[in-house]
């Protein structure tokens, strides 16, 4: 429910002590049982989530040929110990999972790689299955290796503008294989982004 979670559990509680018989919502299937079962299921989903110990960072990434996962491990490794890192391959995680970690880190760095001028459609799926409100105000950064051209993470940063997330420094970008001294940038930039954390 992202960021009506409240006013679910204050809805809930508007019709705890009434004797329900039928519940019709404006949207969806008309209930005639179940009714406090489906409203405890509503409370679960609703609930805050339990503070965590470290701020979490999610590193979700599209590669076609290992360059930009290679980017993306980068990063997560420089963050590791410091947050809890969420490092999600778009191509073999659910777009669930990975719109999931997006929604609930408190930072995240996006990254794919250039195919024909745009970003793999995989990683479209997810960026258009996250909440906009969830994501709202969170520091972001986009990074990826490409062949030619290069568009996908300036393509990523537009995205994420539009979803109102607060951008980060310049997309890392990256000719080809990373070098070491691509790694440490890359490095270096989740950092950055990280610290921003509020």
């Amino acid at each position: 429910f992202g960021p009506f979670k409240p006013h679910v559990l204050n809805g809930l509680s508007k019709i705890d002590a009434l004797p329900l018989q039928m519940v019709c919502p404006s949207h969806g299937p008309v209930l005639r049982e179940s009714f406090r079962r489906r409203m405890e299921q509503y409370r679960a989903w609703s609930a805050p989530a339990p503070a965590a110990a470290k701020k979490t960072v999610a590193v979700v990434y599209c590669s076609a040929y290992g360059y930009t996962a290679q980017l993306a491990k980068a990063a997560a490794a420089a963050l590791e110990g410091d947050y809890d890192v969420r490092l999600l391959d778009a191509v073999t995680e659910e777009v669930s999972a990975c719109a999931a970690a997006l929604m609930d880190a408190d930072a995240v760095l996006v990254g794919a790689c250039t195919i024909n001028r745009d970003v793999p459609g995989r990683m479209w799926q997810v960026l258009s299955s996250v909440d906009a409100y969830a994501m709202a105000g969170k520091p972001a950064g986009t990074f990826g290796s490409y062949g030619w051209t290069g568009e996908g993470p300036a393509l990523l940063r537009d995205r994420l503008c539009g979803l109102k997330l607060r951008l980060i420094g310049e997309p890392k970008k990256v000719c080809f294989r990373p070098t070491d001294e691509d790694l440490s940038a890359m490095a270096a930039y989740a950092r950055e982004v990280a610290g921003a954390i509020k």
